[in-house]
């Protein structure tokens, strides 16, 4: 299983078994991306760019996390359909 795939799975795993914390725990990494995305715009030019990519980072892996039981589905279809 790639790195990624296995990453996807087991975040899946956690929501499905724990739906509520899953919630919760989303709603927290969603404030830490606004944040990240807040130190954009008041950063100073000196560190813009790696507050950019900071930002950018968390914002990708929030999409990634928001979509892992859909990302798992998928991951396990294309498994079977290897077979």
């Amino acid at each position: 299983m790639a790195d990624r795939d296995q990453f996807i799975t087991e975040a899946a795993r956690l929501a499905r078994n724990n739906p509520q914390d899953w919630q919760r725990f989303m709603l927290s990494f969603a404030a830490l991306v606004e944040q990240s995305r807040n130190n954009c715009i008041t950063s100073p030019i000196e560190t813009l760019q790696v507050n950019q990519g900071k930002a950018q980072a968390l914002t990708d892996l929030c999409i990634t996390l928001g979509d892992c039981v859909k990302l798992s589905d998928r991951i396990i279809q294309r498994k079977e359909q290897n077979k």
